[in-house]
């Protein structure tokens, strides 16, 4: 690896901070809500940025218990059997007290980069050996997570690799929901033509006792003929 290439703990790239959100999660946070609580469902779930299809919303009475990090921030979750997993964060949101936050220094990180490092393989099997230890349940204490060294190459670089590898995530995430719009399509098709019998040119055909007839024509006369 080239001289201008440095490991580094994470907090010399950015600051950290812990997820924060009300102590008892009764409903009255999230009636009428339109905040994003962010948790590691939609973390683990994702290829780059988070998940939109976000389960819960804080009303303003959850917003003043918990806070709002906003967008352009690396999420990872901190304990359970997704510790290490992690995110782009591309809308404001709250967080669960399960996820980091992580911002970049101006002039020293780029977030996407820092996004990918943490899906590089050695440095994902470091943080899963070290939440592991000392514990029942998985655990990625900052102590352990500064254990851990990730690349710092020069900031343009780092911009370039973010920057390529998003696109090619944002090319398949796109392709994936083609293809879910398919399934979906596929799946109407599927009841409207089996199920409700609207098959094409369904109105020329006639169900009896679980057969399909066609009308045809015949010499002059109408016959019912098995199709």
């Amino acid at each position: 690896m080239s001289e201008k290439w440095e490991w580094v703990t994470l907090d010399k790239l950015g600051n950290i901070e812990a997820g924060r959100q009300a102590s008892k999660l009764d409903n009255s946070l999230f009636e009428g809500g339109n905040i994003p609580l962010i948790g590691g469902e939609e973390v683990s779930k994702s290829r780059f940025s988070v998940n939109p299809e976000v389960k819960k919303f804080y009303n303003l009475k959850g917003l003043r218990q918990s806070k709002l990090f906003s967008k352009g921030k690396i999420l990872f979750i901190r304990s359970g059997n997704s510790a290490g997993d992690s995110s782009f964060l591309n809308f404001d949101s709250c967080l669960t007290q399960n996820l980091y936050s992580f911002s970049s220094f101006k002039e020293i990180s780029d977030p996407k980069f820092v996004k990918y490092c943490f899906n590089f393989q050695n440095l994902k099997t470091k943080l899963i050996v070290l939440s592991k230890l000392q514990t029942a349940q998985p655990n990625l204490t900052l102590t352990k997570l500064f254990q851990v060294k990730f690349p710092k190459p020069p900031l343009d670089i780092q911009q370039k690799i973010g920057e390529i590898l998003s696109r090619y995530d944002l090319i398949l995430d796109n392709n994936e929901k083609q293809i879910q719009l398919l399934k979906n399509l596929k799946i109407s098709l599927f009841k409207e033509w089996f199920v409700k019998l609207r098959f094409p040119d369904y109105e020329s055909y006639s169900i009896r006792g679980g057969v399909t007839w066609r009308l045809k024509e015949s010499q002059n006369r109408r016959n019912f003929k098995n199709s």
